[in-house]
């Protein structure tokens, strides 16, 4: 079983995927609801919560900037 991508390469790039996502959506404060129950619908919990885990990150930074 040669020539497979690892499973920590396909987190990184999920990370990678979701960093570049947030960064695009961002400005409106609206979408992540929708996004967090269609992630979760489609099996993606994990990803669902890391979403939720960086939006939190995000949202006490701008709160102490």
């Amino acid at each position: 079983m040669g020539g497979g991508v690892g499973k920590r390469e396909l987190e990184e790039d999920r990370t990678e995927q979701a960093d570049k996502l947030i960064e695009i959506l961002k400005t409106k404060d609206h979408w992540l609801g929708p996004m967090i129950d269609a992630l979760i619908r489609n099996g993606q919990a994990s990803l669902a919560e890391e979403f939720l885990h960086v939006n939190a990150s995000t949202t006490s930074d701008q709160k102490t900037a």
